[in-house]
């Protein structure tokens, strides 16, 4: 849990302030004890290990400041898939808050590009 903990802060530094008051009201409705529960269940999710079955085109997202999803771990991710492919774009974890183009123009790009 130290390592993501880690991972939070280094991330959480770079995020735009205008997520802010978009996240956190559902962090503190959700409460303590159900973010540990959605971290440690993130913890053991092996995206890694389902990627090679899925057989549409997969586009791994993340900010190029996120330290929770490295850019080396979304290349990973993309190189697991049949059909895969890494985008690294403006910002950090919460990248869609203060770029919601760039969000409109990944959904758009690989909607037009599925088979």
């Amino acid at each position: 849990m130290r390592p993501l903990l880690g991972a939070l802060a280094r991330t959480a530094v770079h995020e735009a302030p205008g997520a802010v008051p978009t996240v956190l009201p559902t962090y503190l409705k959700a409460g303590p004890r159900r973010l540990l529960t959605c971290a440690r269940s993130a913890q053991a999710d092996a995206p890694e290990d389902v990627l090679p079955s899925v057989t549409c085109p997969v586009t791994d997202v993340a900010g190029e400041k996120d330290a929770l999803c490295p850019p080396e771990w979304i290349h990973h991710l993309a190189s697991r898939a049949a059909i895969g492919r890494a985008l690294l774009v403006p910002g950090v974890h919460a990248f869609p808050h203060p770029h919601p183009a760039v969000t409109v123009e990944v959904l758009a790009q690989a909607r037009a590009e599925a088979p």
